[in-house]
Protein backbone atom coordinates (compact mmCIF):
# COMPACT_ATOMS: atom_id res chain seq x y z
CA UNK A 1 0.00 0.00 0.00
CA UNK A 2 2.68 2.18 0.83
CA UNK A 3 4.47 1.47 -2.11
CA UNK A 4 1.21 2.14 -4.72
CA UNK A 5 1.43 5.45 -2.50
CA UNK A 6 4.47 6.43 -3.19
CA UNK A 7 4.38 5.90 -6.46
CA UNK A 8 1.06 8.18 -6.74
CA UNK A 9 2.97 10.96 -4.81
CA UNK A 10 5.88 10.80 -7.82
CA UNK A 11 4.09 10.73 -10.59
CA UNK A 12 1.66 13.59 -9.11
CA UNK A 13 5.08 15.60 -8.18
CA UNK A 14 6.29 15.28 -11.68
CA UNK A 15 2.78 15.95 -13.41
CA UNK A 16 3.18 19.18 -11.57
CA UNK A 17 6.49 20.24 -12.39
CA UNK A 18 5.75 19.36 -15.79
CA UNK A 19 2.73 21.83 -15.29
CA UNK A 20 5.50 24.70 -13.48
CA UNK A 21 8.17 23.89 -16.46
CA UNK A 22 5.31 24.86 -18.90
CA UNK A 23 4.12 27.68 -17.45
CA UNK A 24 7.34 28.94 -16.80
CA UNK A 25 8.63 28.41 -20.49
CA UNK A 26 5.66 29.85 -21.47
CA UNK A 27 5.90 33.01 -19.46
CA UNK A 28 9.31 33.35 -20.67
CA UNK A 29 8.16 33.04 -24.35
CA UNK A 30 5.86 36.05 -23.72
CA UNK A 31 8.32 38.11 -22.03
CA UNK A 32 10.96 37.44 -25.13
CA UNK A 33 8.24 38.07 -27.52
CA UNK A 34 7.04 41.43 -25.80
CA UNK A 35 10.66 42.55 -25.56
CA UNK A 36 11.34 41.43 -29.34
CA UNK A 37 8.34 43.18 -30.47
CA UNK A 38 8.99 46.53 -28.60
CA UNK A 39 12.19 46.78 -29.54
CA UNK A 40 10.84 47.15 -32.97
CA UNK A 41 8.36 48.66 -32.56
CA UNK A 42 10.59 51.73 -31.36
CA UNK A 43 12.83 51.11 -34.81
CA UNK A 44 10.07 51.09 -37.02
CA UNK A 45 8.76 54.66 -35.11
CA UNK A 46 12.57 55.98 -35.88
CA UNK A 47 10.82 55.75 -40.29
CA UNK A 48 7.65 57.26 -39.41
CA UNK A 49 6.49 61.13 -39.88
CA UNK A 50 4.22 61.89 -37.63
CA UNK A 51 1.85 65.73 -37.35
CA UNK A 52 1.14 67.66 -34.58
CA UNK A 53 -1.60 65.59 -33.32
CA UNK A 54 0.79 62.33 -33.13
CA UNK A 55 -0.84 60.83 -36.18
CA UNK A 56 1.04 59.29 -38.93
CA UNK A 57 1.11 62.06 -42.17
CA UNK A 58 0.43 59.26 -44.46
CA UNK A 59 -3.18 59.07 -42.82
CA UNK A 60 -4.39 62.69 -43.63
CA UNK A 61 -7.84 62.58 -44.44
CA UNK A 62 -8.49 63.01 -48.16
CA UNK A 63 -11.29 65.57 -49.05
CA UNK A 64 -11.84 66.99 -52.70
CA UNK A 65 -14.18 68.13 -54.93
CA UNK A 66 -17.47 69.94 -54.94
CA UNK A 67 -21.51 68.60 -56.14
CA UNK A 68 -24.60 67.90 -55.14
CA UNK A 69 -23.84 64.19 -54.79
CA UNK A 70 -21.40 63.15 -52.04
CA UNK A 71 -18.94 59.81 -51.47
CA UNK A 72 -18.14 59.45 -48.42
CA UNK A 73 -14.96 56.89 -48.40
CA UNK A 74 -13.96 54.49 -45.42
CA UNK A 75 -10.68 52.29 -45.04
CA UNK A 76 -10.07 48.84 -43.31
CA UNK A 77 -7.97 47.58 -40.72
CA UNK A 78 -4.73 49.03 -40.36
CA UNK A 79 -5.64 50.97 -43.32
CA UNK A 80 -5.74 54.38 -43.63
CA UNK A 81 -7.76 57.00 -46.18
CA UNK A 82 -4.54 56.82 -49.04
CA UNK A 83 -6.45 53.98 -49.72
CA UNK A 84 -8.80 55.72 -51.68
CA UNK A 85 -5.77 57.73 -53.41
CA UNK A 86 -6.50 56.96 -57.31
CA UNK A 87 -10.66 57.22 -56.32
CA UNK A 88 -11.08 60.03 -54.79
CA UNK A 89 -9.53 62.13 -57.68
CA UNK A 90 -11.55 60.07 -60.15
CA UNK A 91 -14.79 61.25 -58.88
CA UNK A 92 -13.59 64.47 -58.10
CA UNK A 93 -12.80 65.12 -61.77
CA UNK A 94 -16.66 63.94 -62.54
CA UNK A 95 -18.27 66.17 -59.89
CA UNK A 96 -18.77 64.30 -57.09
CA UNK A 97 -17.63 65.49 -53.63
CA UNK A 98 -15.16 63.48 -51.81
CA UNK A 99 -14.34 62.62 -48.40
CA UNK A 100 -12.04 60.17 -47.10
CA UNK A 101 -11.81 59.79 -43.65
CA UNK A 102 -9.40 58.40 -40.89
CA UNK A 103 -10.84 55.67 -38.35
CA UNK A 104 -9.33 56.33 -34.96
CA UNK A 105 -6.69 54.07 -33.32
CA UNK A 106 -5.05 53.63 -37.05
CA UNK A 107 -2.07 55.66 -37.99
CA UNK A 108 -1.69 56.42 -33.85
CA UNK A 109 0.64 55.70 -31.69
CA UNK A 110 0.05 52.30 -29.89
CA UNK A 111 -0.21 53.95 -26.29
CA UNK A 112 -2.98 56.02 -27.90
CA UNK A 113 -4.47 53.57 -29.99
CA UNK A 114 -5.02 50.88 -27.48
CA UNK A 115 -7.87 52.92 -25.86
CA UNK A 116 -9.95 53.14 -28.89
CA UNK A 117 -13.33 51.29 -28.70
CA UNK A 118 -15.27 49.68 -31.38
CA UNK A 119 -18.06 52.54 -30.61
CA UNK A 120 -15.46 55.01 -31.67
CA UNK A 121 -14.96 53.57 -35.27
CA UNK A 122 -18.96 53.43 -35.23
CA UNK A 123 -19.34 57.09 -34.13
CA UNK A 124 -16.57 58.27 -36.62
CA UNK A 125 -18.72 57.05 -39.43
CA UNK A 126 -22.08 58.19 -38.31
CA UNK A 127 -20.98 61.57 -37.63
CA UNK A 128 -19.05 61.64 -41.08
CA UNK A 129 -22.54 60.39 -42.55
CA UNK A 130 -24.21 62.78 -41.18
CA UNK A 131 -22.11 66.18 -42.45
CA UNK A 132 -21.99 64.97 -45.82
CA UNK A 133 -25.68 63.98 -45.74
CA UNK A 134 -26.32 67.13 -44.13
CA UNK A 135 -24.62 69.00 -47.13
CA UNK A 136 -25.38 67.00 -50.29
CA UNK A 137 -28.07 66.32 -52.31
CA UNK A 138 -27.39 62.66 -51.85
CA UNK A 139 -24.41 60.61 -50.19
CA UNK A 140 -22.94 57.34 -51.63
CA UNK A 141 -20.47 55.47 -49.14
CA UNK A 142 -17.84 53.08 -50.62
CA UNK A 143 -15.96 51.13 -47.82
CA UNK A 144 -13.87 48.79 -47.77
CA UNK A 145 -13.55 45.71 -45.35
CA UNK A 146 -13.52 46.41 -41.64
CA UNK A 147 -15.11 49.74 -42.72
CA UNK A 148 -17.46 48.20 -44.51
CA UNK A 149 -18.42 46.22 -41.63
CA UNK A 150 -18.53 49.73 -39.78
CA UNK A 151 -20.77 50.99 -42.30
CA UNK A 152 -23.30 48.22 -42.19
CA UNK A 153 -23.53 49.11 -38.49
CA UNK A 154 -24.37 52.08 -39.25
CA UNK A 155 -26.64 51.84 -42.11
CA UNK A 156 -28.50 49.13 -39.68
CA UNK A 157 -29.53 51.87 -37.02
CA UNK A 158 -29.71 54.87 -39.18
CA UNK A 159 -30.98 53.39 -43.31
CA UNK A 160 -31.21 56.85 -44.14
CA UNK A 161 -27.93 58.39 -43.82
CA UNK A 162 -26.85 57.08 -47.34
CA UNK A 163 -28.72 56.74 -50.88
CA UNK A 164 -26.71 54.11 -52.12
CA UNK A 165 -23.28 51.51 -51.32
CA UNK A 166 -20.09 50.27 -52.38
CA UNK A 167 -18.93 47.49 -50.19
CA UNK A 168 -15.37 46.39 -51.10
CA UNK A 169 -14.10 42.91 -49.71
CA UNK A 170 -16.83 43.22 -46.79
CA UNK A 171 -15.26 42.06 -43.52
CA UNK A 172 -18.26 39.71 -42.27
CA UNK A 173 -16.09 37.03 -41.39
CA UNK A 174 -12.38 36.74 -41.47
CA UNK A 175 -11.20 34.05 -43.95
CA UNK A 176 -9.38 31.04 -42.36
CA UNK A 177 -6.85 30.68 -45.29
CA UNK A 178 -4.02 31.73 -42.86
CA UNK A 179 -5.74 30.39 -39.87
CA UNK A 180 -4.90 26.20 -39.80
CA UNK A 181 -6.70 24.09 -37.06
CA UNK A 182 -8.23 26.46 -35.74
CA UNK A 183 -10.63 29.71 -36.27
CA UNK A 184 -9.14 32.83 -36.54
CA UNK A 185 -10.93 34.54 -33.29
CA UNK A 186 -9.90 31.00 -31.21
CA UNK A 187 -6.37 31.76 -32.08
CA UNK A 188 -6.54 35.42 -31.24
CA UNK A 189 -8.16 33.79 -27.70
CA UNK A 190 -5.37 31.85 -26.95
CA UNK A 191 -3.30 34.42 -27.90
CA UNK A 192 -4.43 36.51 -25.43
CA UNK A 193 -4.21 33.49 -22.69
CA UNK A 194 -0.71 33.15 -24.02
CA UNK A 195 0.54 36.72 -24.31
CA UNK A 196 -0.19 37.74 -20.81
CA UNK A 197 3.11 40.56 -21.24
CA UNK A 198 2.77 41.16 -24.98
CA UNK A 199 0.60 44.98 -25.43
CA UNK A 200 0.72 44.81 -29.12
CA UNK A 201 1.17 42.44 -32.32
CA UNK A 202 3.40 43.11 -35.05
CA UNK A 203 1.87 41.81 -38.43
CA UNK A 204 2.89 38.46 -39.66
CA UNK A 205 1.90 38.40 -43.26
CA UNK A 206 2.69 40.46 -45.99
CA UNK A 207 -0.17 42.52 -47.84
CA UNK A 208 -3.13 40.80 -49.40
CA UNK A 209 -2.04 42.22 -53.08
CA UNK A 210 -0.61 40.64 -56.18
CA UNK A 211 0.53 44.04 -57.88
CA UNK A 212 4.70 43.84 -56.36
CA UNK A 213 4.21 47.87 -56.09
CA UNK A 214 2.08 47.33 -53.87
CA UNK A 215 3.23 44.95 -51.77
CA UNK A 216 6.62 46.70 -51.64
CA UNK A 217 4.90 50.16 -50.19
CA UNK A 218 3.23 48.51 -47.41
CA UNK A 219 1.46 51.45 -46.04
CA UNK A 220 -0.60 49.67 -43.19
CA UNK A 221 0.10 49.94 -38.96
CA UNK A 222 2.32 46.70 -38.82
CA UNK A 223 2.44 47.20 -34.78
CA UNK A 224 -1.15 46.73 -33.58
CA UNK A 225 -2.71 46.98 -29.96
CA UNK A 226 -4.24 43.19 -28.63
CA UNK A 227 -7.28 45.39 -27.77
CA UNK A 228 -8.08 46.77 -31.63
CA UNK A 229 -7.89 43.06 -32.10
CA UNK A 230 -10.36 42.43 -29.69
CA UNK A 231 -12.56 44.89 -30.67
CA UNK A 232 -12.59 43.74 -34.30
CA UNK A 233 -13.89 39.85 -33.08
CA UNK A 234 -16.25 41.72 -30.62
CA UNK A 235 -17.88 43.91 -33.57
CA UNK A 236 -18.13 41.46 -35.67
CA UNK A 237 -20.04 38.78 -33.08
CA UNK A 238 -22.37 41.88 -32.27
CA UNK A 239 -23.39 42.54 -36.04
CA UNK A 240 -23.68 38.65 -36.45
CA UNK A 241 -26.32 39.47 -33.40
CA UNK A 242 -28.30 41.68 -35.54
CA UNK A 243 -30.30 40.96 -39.16
CA UNK A 244 -28.97 43.47 -41.33
CA UNK A 245 -31.35 44.74 -43.91
CA UNK A 246 -30.24 47.33 -46.69
CA UNK A 247 -33.47 48.60 -48.84
CA UNK A 248 -30.85 50.76 -50.95
CA UNK A 249 -28.66 49.76 -53.83
CA UNK A 250 -25.90 48.06 -52.86
CA UNK A 251 -22.98 46.93 -55.00
CA UNK A 252 -20.22 44.45 -53.56
CA UNK A 253 -16.84 43.80 -55.07
CA UNK A 254 -15.40 40.53 -53.77
CA UNK A 255 -11.79 38.96 -55.04
CA UNK A 256 -12.03 35.29 -55.37
CA UNK A 257 -8.30 34.87 -54.20
CA UNK A 258 -9.01 37.39 -50.83
CA UNK A 259 -6.90 36.10 -48.08
CA UNK A 260 -8.15 38.33 -45.19
CA UNK A 261 -11.82 37.80 -45.65
CA UNK A 262 -14.22 35.43 -46.48
CA UNK A 263 -15.80 35.94 -49.75
CA UNK A 264 -18.10 32.97 -49.33
CA UNK A 265 -19.51 34.58 -46.06
CA UNK A 266 -20.38 37.97 -47.49
CA UNK A 267 -22.06 36.54 -50.68
CA UNK A 268 -24.18 34.91 -48.09
CA UNK A 269 -25.52 38.33 -46.69
CA UNK A 270 -25.33 39.68 -50.54
CA UNK A 271 -27.72 37.01 -51.70
CA UNK A 272 -29.85 37.58 -48.24
CA UNK A 273 -30.35 41.26 -49.50
CA UNK A 274 -32.39 39.86 -52.80
CA UNK A 275 -32.68 43.30 -54.16
CA UNK A 276 -32.74 43.36 -58.45
CA UNK A 277 -30.95 47.26 -58.19
CA UNK A 278 -28.20 45.48 -56.55
CA UNK A 279 -25.26 44.43 -58.30
CA UNK A 280 -22.08 41.37 -56.56
CA UNK A 281 -19.21 42.27 -58.89
CA UNK A 282 -16.23 39.28 -58.58
CA UNK A 283 -12.54 40.86 -59.17
CA UNK A 284 -9.93 37.65 -60.35
CA UNK A 285 -6.34 39.42 -60.56
CA UNK A 286 -6.60 41.55 -57.22
CA UNK A 287 -6.21 40.17 -53.28
CA UNK A 288 -7.60 41.39 -50.80
CA UNK A 289 -6.38 45.49 -51.15
CA UNK A 290 -8.89 46.17 -54.70
CA UNK A 291 -8.80 49.72 -54.41
CA UNK A 292 -5.34 49.50 -55.25
CA UNK A 293 -4.38 46.19 -56.62
CA UNK A 294 -4.29 45.01 -59.91
CA UNK A 295 -7.19 45.60 -61.42
CA UNK A 296 -8.66 48.84 -59.80
CA UNK A 297 -9.37 50.80 -63.10
CA UNK A 298 -11.88 48.25 -64.02
CA UNK A 299 -13.73 48.28 -60.45
CA UNK A 300 -13.46 51.72 -60.06
CA UNK A 301 -15.13 52.47 -63.41
CA UNK A 302 -17.74 49.65 -62.84
CA UNK A 303 -18.18 51.96 -59.62
CA UNK A 304 -19.06 55.02 -61.30
CA UNK A 305 -21.61 53.39 -63.83
CA UNK A 306 -23.40 51.99 -60.67
CA UNK A 307 -23.90 54.99 -59.36
CA UNK A 308 -24.56 56.70 -62.23
CA UNK A 309 -27.48 54.28 -63.29
CA UNK A 310 -28.99 54.54 -59.85
CA UNK A 311 -28.46 58.35 -59.44
CA UNK A 312 -30.63 58.67 -63.11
Amino acid sequence: MRVRFGVIRAVALLLLLAVVLVVSAVRVMDHLYARRVETRYVQWEESVERDEHGVRREFAPLIAGEGDVGILFVHGFAGSPSLYRYFVPYFTERGFACRAIRLPGFGEVVDRAAEVRREDWVRAVRTAAEEMREAHDALWIVAHSLGATLTLRVLQEDPSLADGVILLAPLVEVSEERSPLLAPDEWFAFGEWLLLESRMLESAFPIDAHDPQVREKDERDLFIPLSLYAELFALLDDLDAHAVTLDIPVMMVLSTRDKIVDPHAAKHWFSAWGHERNRLLMVEPAGHVIPLDTGWEDVLREIEAFIAEREE
